[in-house]
């Protein structure tokens, strides 16, 4: 109910915490980014990780008073980079990780099982606002709960073992 009148109430909260400016900014790096990307949708201009300021596509994109090194959101830079094969395929790599993580964490019962869950979670609500989910200790973070939860949640375990 609250998230609901937050929703409602948007423009207001926008200019009470005097946010305007920021998502402006965004919005409008975004919208060029889409833009640009539409040249390469399917497979993109290549992945570089952190922006490099020498190279194209984002010499064009840098149109703003400071230069920055990411799209300020994880999915829309991988859409940038790597295209849509690429975004499908990180979107399978999160979600599969961030499922397999949740189920493994609701039947161990366990704080050892119940952290890549957590911490999935944050990564995933801070991609929204930052790419660092690509770079550095965010994709470590999410490779090693990938594999946490792929270790434990595994479906060879299910496979009868071979008599001999």
């Amino acid at each position: 109910m609250t998230l609901l009148i937050l929703f409602a109430a948007r423009g207001g909260v926008i200019e009470l915490l005097n946010a305007g400016s920021e998502f402006e900014f965004r919005y409008s790096l975004w919208r060029d980014i889409l833009e640009v990307s539409s040249a390469r949708t399917l497979e993109g201009f290549g992945w570089v990780g952190y922006w490099r300021q020498d190279i194209p596509p984002f010499i064009g994109i840098d149109q703003f008073a400071a230069p920055h090194e990411t799209a300020l959101n994880a999915f829309v830079d991988v859409l940038l980079q790597l295209g849509i094969v690429g975004l499908f395929s990180f979107l399978a790599l999160v979600g599969l990780a961030f499922v397999r993580s949740w189920l493994l964490a609701a039947t161990k019962r366990s704080f050892v099982f119940v952290w890549p869950a957590l911490m999935l979670v944050a990564l995933i609500i801070v991609s929204a606002a930052e790419s660092s989910i690509l770079v550095e200790f965010g994709w470590f973070t999410l490779v090693i709960c990938a594999l946490k939860a792929s270790q434990n949640l595994s479906w060879r375990e299910r496979l009868p073992l071979p008599q001999g």
